[in-house]
Order: C-alpha cells, then sequence, then structure tokens
C-alpha cells in the first residue's frame, strides 16, 4: 500500500509539473505575441498601427467600435476612448490594411521657430528684450493633451504671434523619444523638477533668468470649442494677477518708506532695484493713472444719469413711458420680454443709425453683432446679446466674450443683457474694456435717437430676423 501511495503521489507530481510547464508555455506565447496599450486620446491612425485592420466596424453618432478577435475598441470623434479585450483567443497576427486604406505616413507639422528648444537660448533672448519667458512643458508620449496643445494652440499663428510679441516662447518637451541631445533633456528634466511640473501640458510664465512667477491655468483649454482663445484668456488673467501683486508690492513699499524714522539705515539693494524699475516705467503708470481717472469720471457721469432724481420720481417714470409709448420706442418691460435674436437686431439697426457699419452675425454663436469699419475686414468692435431666455449674465458669459475678442484682435465690446448683470460680471468687464448695457442703458440709447430716425430703427427691428438668425422670436 506504501508502495501504491508513493507511486500515485509521484504521478501526481509529474501531472502538476507538465501542468505548470504547459502554462509557462501558454505565457510565453501571448507576451510574444503581446501588442502596445494605447493610452486614451490616441488617435485612430495609431490604434489601426498597433492592432491591425479590424475584422468589423459600426458608427453610434460621433462613436465608433472597431472589432478584432480579441476585443473591441472603441472611439470618439476619432479619438480612442476605451479598449476591451481578453487573451482567451490565440492573438492573431494585426491584419494589414487594405489597399484602399493605404496611407502615406506623415510627419507633423513641425513648430514655429518662434517656440525655442533650450533654457540657455531662451534666458539670453529674454535678457536681450527685457521681457518675461513663457514656457511650456509637455510630454507628447504620455500625455494627449500635449498632443491637442500643440495642434491647437502651440502651431496656430494668430497665437504664436500674440504671444511672441510680449514673451520668448520655449517648449520644454519631457517624453522620452524626442529627439534633443540627451544633455538638453537631461537639463529639461532637472528643470522640471526644480519647478515642480507634474502635469502636462503646463504652462509658466517666468523671468528672464527662469525664474517662475505665475502659472498660467490651461486644466480647462481643451473643454470648449476654441482652446486658442481660451489660452489667450488664460494668459492675459495671469498677467493681471501679477500685475496686482506688483502693485500691491509698490503700496507696501511707500508705507514702509513713510513709516522709517529720519537717519535710518538706507533701503535693501532689492529696494532700491525696485524703486529703481518703477521710475523707469513712471510714464506707463502716468498714463495708466491718467486713464483710470478718466473712466472712474466716466462711470460717475453713467451713474449719475441713470440714477438722476428725476428717473427715481415715480411721475418721472410714468412720464419717460407715455414719451416711449407715444415715439414707438420699446419701453424697459418690453426689453425684458425680447429674446436674443430680436436685441441682436435692435442694437445693429441703433448703430446703423448713427453711421455704423453693423453685420449681424449668425444665431447660436459666441458673438451677436460684428461692427466694421466702412474700409478693411478687421472688426472694430464686438457685440454680445443674452435675451429672455438666459436672465442676469453671470461672470462665465463675459470671460467668454472676453476670449473672443483676444482670439479676434478686437479691443473692445458690448454686452447687451436687459435682465442686468452680477456684481463679478461687472468687475471683470470693468478690467477688459467691456461695456455693460442692460435694459436702462438700452431705453436710454434709443431716446437720443433723433425722432425721424426712430421709424426706421424700430421698423428693421419688426419686419422680422436677418438671414442666419434663427432666434428671433
Amino acid at each position: 500500500m506504501n508502495r501504491l501511495g508513493q507511486q500515485g503521489a509521484a504521478r501526481r507530481g509529474l501531472a502538476r509539473l507538465v501542468w505548470c510547464a504547459a502554462l509557462a508555455g501558454v505565457a510565453l506565447i501571448f507576451a510574444g505575441e503581446a501588442r502596445p496599450l494605447l493610452a486614451p486620446g490616441a488617435t485612430r491612425e495609431e490604434v489601426i498601427d498597433a492592432y491591425g485592420w479590424p475584422t468589423g466596424q459600426s458608427w453610434s453618432g460621433t462613436r465608433e467600435i472597431l472589432s478584432y478577435p480579441q476585443g473591441t475598441v472603441t472611439l470618439e470623434r476619432d479619438r480612442l476612448e476605451a479598449i476591451a479585450f481578453t487573451l482567451k483567443p490565440p492573438w492573431p497576427p494585426p491584419r494589414p490594411r487594405p489597399p484602399w486604406a493605404v496611407r502615406a505616413v506623415e510627419q507633423p507639422a513641425p513648430l514655429p521657430p518662434e517656440w525655442l528648444a533650450g533654457i540657455d537660448e531662451a534666458r539670453r533672448l529674454a535678457t536681450e528684450r527685457k521681457v518675461r519667458i513663457l514656457g511650456l512643458f509637455a510630454d507628447a508620449d504620455s500625455s494627449a493633451a500635449s498632443k491637442l496643445f500643440d495642434e491647437a494652440v502651440a502651431r496656430d499663428r494668430t497665437v504664436v504671434d500674440t504671444l511672441a510679441a510680449e514673451f520668448v516662447l520655449l517648449r520644454i518637451e519631457l517624453a522620452a523619444r524626442a529627439t534633443v541631445e540627451p544633455n538638453v533633456r537631461e537639463q529639461n528634466r532637472r528643470w522640471a523638477e526644480k519647478l515642480a511640473v507634474r502635469a502636462f501640458p503646463s504652462l509658466l510664465l517666468l523671468s528672464p533668468e527662469g525664474e517662475p512667477i505665475e502659472a498660467v491655468d490651461v486644466s480647462s483649454f481643451a473643454a470648449g470649442d476654441s482652446p486658442a482663445a481660451a489660452v489667450l484668456a488664460a494668459v492675459t488673467e495671469a498677467k493681471l494677477r501679477i500685475a496686482q501683486r506688483e502693485s500691491e508690492a509698490m503700496a507696501a513699499l511707500v508705507l514702509r518708506e513713510k513709516a522709517a524714522p529720519k537717519g535710518s539705515a538706507s533701503a535693501s539693494p532689492k529696494t532700491v532695484a525696485l524703486v529703481a524699475s518703477l521710475f523707469r516705467a513712471r510714464w506707463l503708470l502716468m498714463t495708466a493713472l491718467i486713464l483710470g481717472l478718466g473712466l472712474i469720471g466716466a462711470l460717475a457721469w453713467l451713474t449719475w444719469r441713470r440714477w438722476a432724481p428725476w428717473r427715481r420720481a415715480p411721475e418721472g417714470q410714468m412720464a419717460l413711458r407715455i414719451s416711449d409709448a407715444a415715439g414707438g420706442l420699446p419701453s424697459q418691460t418690453d426689453l425684458l420680454a425680447w429674446p436674443r435674436g430680436k436685441l441682436a437686431e435692435l442694437v445693429a439697426a441703433l448703430l446703423e443709425a448713427e453711421g455704423y457699419v453693423a453685420q449681424v452675425q449668425p444665431a447660436g454663436g459666441d458673438k451677436d453683432v460684428v461692427l466694421r469699419p466702412e474700409t478693411g475686414e478687421a472688426p472694430n468692435m464686438l457685440i454680445c446679446c443674452a435675451g429672455c431666455e438666459t436672465g442676469v449674465v453671470t461672470a462665465k458669459l463675459v470671460r467668454e466674450l472676453f476670449a473672443t475678442m483676444t482670439a479676434e484682435g478686437v479691443e473692445s465690446a458690448w454686452f447687451v443683457a436687459p435682465a442686468g448683470f452680477t456684481p463679478d460680471a461687472k468687475a471683470f468687464a470693468t478690467l477688459h474694456r467691456i461695456q455693460l448695457i442692460d435694459a436702462i442703458g438700452l431705453a436710454e440709447q434709443l431716446r437720443d435717437l433723433p425722432p425721424l430716425v426712430v421709424p426706421k430703427v424700430m421698423g428693421k427691428v419688426l419686419a422680422g430676423a436677418r438671414p442666419g438668425r434663427a432666434d428671433q422670436g
């Protein structure tokens, strides 16, 4: 019995050994046939290059599903969304593309020459020009957002021209397969670690010496329809934060100098350098002060016009309503009920009556009226309207208008919203040259028209929507 037990144990041990060897062989087979696991955001062409031509395809809206023997690949707008593969069936070799689908290998277009690749050259050029460095940290191998940034922002000629006029542009590529010199790659890696760069892409404003000053928030640049406009707006907001800190530092310095007793020790070299730089910029500061005083005066005048005693009096309001009705003008209550398209027609007709060339834009866009000069194609001013379907306008909508201004190179804009604006929207508009017009302001604009012009203006509005406007109401 012992002998039979020993033989049975030996047979079982041999069976286990054979089974383990078979599993190891299968593992080696699958290891040898393994395909690369692509990251979300890879293009459709990269998926086919890695896994071969699919055995089947299906579509649902903007989503495409590629079928393979080992599973499926889901694409959203030709970008990889999800992979569902299994190792149970044998992994066949990739199917070749059919003859009609063979494509020539296209290399991505090079970045504009304004994007430098080395920190030393960027420091030298920034010191010569006395400007800051705008540093872009990217990893095209592992970050789909870095690829999108290169395609939609870094190669956009308008963006590059706008930023290069004010900064030295520097792009630091941290991908392992980047075609840069080994010493440059190592320098880039150390520099990114020093600046604690962890997310890609990251955009930083740096001093001419390469020291960090301010981070540019590009976390949502890919969320909208215009990544370039979003990045330009984010850079502008970063500059405003820097300017605010510098003004606060200057005020604190002045207070310390006033509080210091007479005959005390002289200021530190850094303080002297700061005062000297402010002295060199005195004309800029004086110009900003004059513009600020002018803006305050204009706001005071508008406030006086809006809240004059005769406007607050009930009999004055009743007289205005009677006068508007007799002259064919809409009341403030009427304006609050108008949709966006009708407001756009009214604003365009009002500007045309003043002698401007106003073009009403198609419905659903980021602007409603474009004011252009009689000669030339570049717009002078953009106008956005918010009707009864929007209500009170928030700061988010005003920021979107500013992003459109920045992208199109326009310096001023109107936002017409009879329902009014939130305090945050008013504060943002004051800093970014955007004039806000509510129902009271729009009614005042109409009352300033000559009596003989009013029927012509209102006739254009009541005649119906212009071509391209589907939200007239």
